[in-house]
């Protein structure tokens, strides 16, 4: 392409294939001597305008192909040279138009300049036209011209666009009476401004926007804004849009600034006496009767765990003093969860929204189009906030969101960028196909005090993740629905599994808002380590789960069928110098989980309210997590109120399970000192046991994973939970099952003391036997059994808890290694055996290792112990035999909390811990495979499994199989004994491996090092280390394959290579090394893996 400047007429040519090497082809003209409303054309329509040489004086130099009847430039008449015209070319290839780039200069609509100095832009609404005067031609799409106003005062019934509306000026609809506008799309290059003209919301709407039309539509915009699309084709809009492109929104059609959108409920009653029925409500904010009004649909949120409870109901008459509603017909059942009714009070009444408003942005049924009533979307693309303060307020949106077409929903900021000032406020997003708000590649808008009711995916959105400084306060959300997979988006996209608020950057406001009813999950945090979708294909970097939280205070979730939060299924972290805080949320009657924590660390849970779920916390997998002054209820006198009103109805999963359990981890080993949990000044009421068999606490195993501190202190055993046993407030028992022993609560101020209460010490597992000799030896204190509760308490114990991990391969058989620790003063000797971190299972006959979750579970034996104040010597045996593990790593808790102030920390040290010759000798153990040597292996992390099966090569009769492989870097890992890494001596790595496809046929593969995951790239050999200071290093392509498998060896391919351990590898705790790559899908065998050193040392190994 090829672009020529000539005064204010703008040329675009393309090089013709049929004509002379000097000669040029024109595809498009925009000239001032064009028409604005015909600035968008299609090339017959230029080339019969130009023919007919309306344009005549603009183009010396051009003339018409006789052949192809388009315009040829004579590049002589247009004194430039090829040169020139090749360089405009190629930067106009660069200008692609795909909206999903970025917020890139290119991109963005600009204010018109033709505008800004018109006296309508600073809204003098006298400038402006009526429509009646303005003598539109609507045969063809109507423009508003820019520097010009053109307002609606003087319309009424209904008004059909039906070659579109462009808004290049401004377009004030300022009509009293109804009106509906029919147009298949809004372009909004200019101003949209759609004031209040109510002091009441009633029905029917004062103004409709009705989208029509089947046909995706295009936008050639403005000539001041040409760049920002195709040249061509223009921006492709989908159908039914309404779309703002360098325009603004100015849309204030709410009655009263400070009139509520949606409110809580204080009390129900019924005109007729009914007692099992209401057609009265009484909100607690009076003041929305101001302007809720005769005729308007109410939203009534759900009071049990289901969303489907939701009511709709129409106002009849309003009270504007009492801010009483009648409805035209009775809601049934009865409705208790109010402010003033038993099932509701200050915790659970629950909200009443208005859906209705006095102007709509609709569907129109195409009824001979025969595809139904379509939906419509709404975006502001590539529009920052220069000049273009967006404010969208007071609008009822139904039947938009495109399903399944990316970048198509209700309300979508899309690309841009810096927002500061754009509100979304007070609106009604109702039978959304797709999603509520989105907020993409833009920052700092305000959405508040919306509501959205029967909408399918994820609500309120952040798209990308690189989303920063927005606020979502006071919204409302209820019945979000799965959108179908088969619609989904991306592959990162989870909207089959639906929040009301989905979450993907943490550096964002979320204040006082409500998810009152999801089929999923209400609140979702759901963080990746990196970018998706467009952000990271433009290569934006940024690490979410690392970023702090703004605020997340005073949000509420009821009435969801998963969770009400939930940060699962990735983690959210902060560090030692931030601690997340999550304030003030109340999460009840959710079917699943009042609110789950994932894999969470430096995080505190302040305050809040979690009742009647079927969990109320759920904390898996985190370390140092603070949940203070929080009211934890188990089956609420509120809820029981619920169920004797209703029945059966909704109420089905009213019991809790567990009020906090506490599932086995509390610490992932990702931390030198692990500190658990604390619950401090928490309050438990109502597990009564003969009402639903629950207790406050529990502790639940989850396979793999590894021992539980905790710190209690302030514990409020309130109403409903017996204050003389155990069994109501915690329990051991389902761990005593599962053979957990190592379980260390600290009782601080003696909450859980049965025998001398408010005397601290600490609650072990009864199943401990050792813990309890080492208190006495060191101590000379005893534990006595917590009656019911499957526990011991050791009163005035004091006990820092240490997980040592060590490698399995120390012992020809993990299970049997045993550490010894004996106290150096009293001699008290105990033994623990430990526990694996990879689960055994038997597959096909074979002992295959089934990693959990995390890495450094996944590769070793963890001992965990708790130790008195004292000095300790520790040992490893194999029946009694000392062994030496290739490392000891050790992970502290926290020092307890309520001991004296001279505590000492206890001290541990080992025996000999020399390296065994045979273990330098051999730095890979059991690499042919032809013994039992798959146990000294293990896959990492996924789902894989190993086995050992028939190598089919001669010399060999047994190889390793890595199964299931979804990933490409799911291998077969061993550590080596880094004591024998030597820095300066180079070592040699080599193995045979195989990929086989799901029929079991061998698979060729490309050879080289390609990088870590390359399509296509053969397996390679890593080293992953640890250091002792907690750093880590990975060092890639370690020893890769040379040649292609040939078919001559059975597929088999031979990887190879050396390396010289220096700096921070000679010097690691422990390393691994790991053989993984190939693509994912493909089945991994791997055989006759060495690494040996071919430059020994002078000396011994002395570390």
């Amino acid at each position: 392409m090829n672009l020529f400047l000539r005064g204010a007429t703008l040329l675009l040519f393309s090089k013709a294939t049929d004509a002379s090497p000097g000669s040029l082809r024109l595809r498009k003209v925009l000239s001032d001597a064009v028409p604005t409303n015909h600035v968008v054309e299609d090339y017959a329509q230029t080339q019969r305008r130009l023919t007919d040489n309306e344009a005549e004086d603009d183009l010396e130099g051009v003339d018409v192909d006789d052949g192809t009847g388009l315009l040829v430039f004579d590049e002589q008449g247009g004194r430039q040279s090829q040169e020139e015209f090749e360089a405009v070319e190629e930067g106009l290839d660069d200008m692609d138009m795909d909206h999903s780039a970025g917020d890139h200069d290119s991109k963005m609509f600009r204010t018109l300049n033709c505008n800004l100095n018109s006296t309508f832009y600073l809204e003098d609404d006298a400038s402006c036209t009526p429509w009646s005067d303005s003598d539109f031609d609507l045969s063809q799409k109507v423009v508003i011209p820019c520097g010009t106003c053109v307002s609606t005062a003087d319309l009424a019934g209904t008004l059909t666009l039906p070659y579109g509306l462009d808004i290049q000026g401004r377009l004030l609809m300022d009509n009293l009476d109804p009106l509906t506008v029919k147009t298949p799309f809004v372009t909004n290059q200019g101003v949209l401004s759609i004031p209040n003209m109510n002091t009441a919301i009633t029905y029917p709407p004062r103004l409709e926007i009705a989208m029509t039309g089947i046909d995706d539509v295009f936008l050639h915009p403005h000539e001041e804004n040409a760049h920002a699309c195709d040249l061509v084709t223009g921006c492709d809009l989908s159908n039914r849009a309404i779309v703002v492109a360098g325009g603004r929104l100015d849309v204030t059609a709410w009655p009263s600034e400070g009139c509520k959108a949606w409110t809580r409920i204080r009390s129900v009653g019924s005109s007729v006496g009914a007692s099992d029925s209401y057609d009265t409500l009484t909100v607690d904010d009076p003041g929305v009767a101001q302007c809720w009004g005769v005729g308007a649909e109410l939203l009534i949120a759900s009071e049990t765990g289901s969303r489907t409870d939701s009511k709709v109901a129409i106002i009849q008459s309003v009270d504007l003093e009492t801010g009483t509603f009648t409805f035209a017909e009775s809601i049934s059942p009865l409705l208790t969860s109010t402010l003033e009714g038993a099932g509701g009070g200050d915790n659970f009444a629950v909200e009443v929204a208005l859906l209705s408003r006095n102007v709509v942005f609709r569907t129109e049924d195409e009824i001979d189009s025969g595809d139904g009533d379509l939906p419509g979307h709404m975006v502001v693309t590539h529009t920052s906030n220069e000049g273009h303060e967006q404010i969208l307020e007071g609008v009822r949106i139904v039947n938009f969101g495109q399903t399944g077409t990316l970048g198509k929903y209700p309300m979508h900021f899309h690309m841009c960028g810096d927002s500061q000032g754009a509100v979304v406020r007070k609106n009604s997003i109702t039978d959304s196909k797709q999603r509520c708000v989105v907020v993409h590649g833009s920052h700092n808008v305000t959405i508040e005090d919306n509501v959205a009711y029967n909408t399918m995916g994820h609500c309120y959105f952040l798209e990308d993740g690189n989303e920063q400084d927005n606020s979502f306060v006071r919204n409302f959300a209820s019945n979000t629905e799965p959108l179908p997979i088969e619609f989904q988006l991306r592959p990162e996209d989870s909207d089959h599994r639906p929040s009301s608020y989905w979450i993907s950057n943490p550096q964002n406001r979320y204040v006082g808002n409500v998810a009152a009813g999801s089929a999923m999950f209400g609140f979702w945090i759901e963080l990746r380590q990196h970018l998706i979708g467009n952000a990271r294909e433009n290569g934006l970097t940024m690490n979410p789960m690392k970023m702090e939280l703004t605020l997340f205070d005073g949000n509420v979730a009821h009435s969801n069928e998963g969770d009400g939060f939930s940060s699962y299924e990735f983690s959210y972290s902060g560090n030692p110098d931030y601690q997340i805080r999550y304030s003030n949320l109340r999460s009840f009657r959710n079917m699943g989980i009042g609110a789950k924590f994932f894999h969470s660390h430096y995080m505190t849970i302040d305050g809040g309210v979690f009742s009647d779920n079927r969990w109320d916390l759920l904390i898996m997998r985190g370390n140092k997590i603070i949940v203070d002054s929080a009211l934890i209820m188990g089956y609420s006198p509120e809820f029981r109120a619920v169920v004797a009103a209703r029945g059966s109805v909704g109420t089905t999963k009213h019991c809790v399970m567990d009020g906090i359990t506490i599932r086995w981890q509390l610490n992932d080993f990702s931390h030198s000192t692990m500190s658990g949990a604390m619950y401090k000044d928490v309050e438990f009421r109502h597990f009564e046991e003969a009402l639903c068999a629950s207790q406050a606490m529990e502790l639940e195993r989850v396979k793999g994973t590894h021992p539980s501190q905790l710190v209690l202190s302030g514990l409020v055993w309130g109403t409903g939970t017996s204050s003389s046993t155990s069994k109501t407030k915690f329990h051991l028992c389902t761990s005593n099952n599962e053979e957990i022993k190592d379980v260390f609560w600290e009782d601080a101020d003696g909450s859980l003391n049965q025998v001398n209460q408010n005397v601290g010490g600490f609650v072990i597992h009864q199943g401990d036997d050792a813990t309890p000799a080492l208190v006495y030896g060191a101590m000379g204190n005893t534990c006595t059994t917590l009656s019911d509760s499957c526990a011991l308490h050791c009163e005035n114990a004091c006990l820092r808890p240490v997980t040592i991990m060590v490698d399995s391969n120390a012992s020809p058989d993990p299970d049997a290694l045993v550490l010894e620790i004996a106290h150096s003063l009293s001699g008290t000797t105990v033994q623990y055996t430990g526990h694996q971190g990879s689960i055994l299972v038997h597959e096909n006959g074979q002992v295959v290792h089934k990693s959990s979750y995390y890495p450094d579970a996944s590769r070793g034996r963890f001992f965990t112990i708790a130790l008195p104040p004292g000095s300790y010597t520790a040992k490893f045996l194999h029946g009694s035999t000392s062994v030496y593990p290739s490392f000891i790593k050790e992970y502290w808790g926290a020092e307890p909390m309520s001991c004296s102030a001279s505590y000492a920390s206890p001290t541990l040290t080992y025996d000999s811990n020399d390296v065994p010759a045979a273990n330098c000798e051999a730095l890979v153990k059991g690499g042919n495979f032809e013994g039992a040597d798959a146990e000294t292996w293990w896959h990492t992390t996924g789902n894989a499994r190993l086995g050992l099966v028939d190598s089919e090569r001669e010399g060999s009769t047994k190889a390793l199989k890595i199964m299931g492989r979804t990933s490409h870097q799911y291998g077969a890992a061993q550590w080596v004994d880094s004591r024998c890494l030597n820095a300066g001596s180079s070592y040699e790595f080599e193995a045979l491996v195989k990929l086989l496809d799901s029929a079991g046929n061998p698979v060729s593969c490309t050879p080289g090092p390609l990088g870590w995951g390359a399509a296509g790239a053969c397996p390679e050999f890593q080293l992953f280390g640890h250091n002792a200071d907690g750093t880590s290093f990975h060092q890639f392509d370690v020893g890769y394959a040379s040649e292609s498998p040939a078919a001559s060896d059975g597929g088999w391919a031979r990887i190879h290579g050396f390396a010289s351990f220096e700096g921070a590898v000679a010097s690691a705790e422990r390393v691994l090394v790991h053989i993984n790559g190939g693509d994912a899908g493909l089945d991994l065998l791997v055989d006759e893996i060495s690494i040996m050193e071919i430059s020994p040392p002078t000396a011994s190994p002395t570390r």
